[in-house]
């Protein structure tokens, strides 16, 4: 299975210059890498305010997720009405 970040499934257009498309996937993997290197390390000496940063950094971490997919949706379906 082949995967051209950037370049939408269906296109066989050589991709030049940036594009949006692609990036909710290896956004997703960066952001949950972050968030478990934060956590481990607010943990690490737990305390009241701690826990509770990391709980808001895990709703945060799922906020901006759904977030990248809602964008590469609303992307995915404006190249379908071109």
């Amino acid at each position: 299975m082949f995967f051209r970040l950037g370049v939408l499934p269906r296109e066989r257009e050589i991709l030049l210059g940036p594009s949006e498309f692609g990036l909710t996937d290896p956004a997703s993997g960066a952001l949950l890498s972050i968030s478990h290197i934060t956590t481990t390390l607010l943990l690490h000496e737990p305390n009241l305010d701690r826990i509770v940063a990391s709980k808001a950094l895990y709703s945060l971490n799922n906020d901006i997720q759904k977030t990248f997919l809602e964008a590469q949706l609303n992307l995915e379906n404006q190249t379908k009405l071109k």
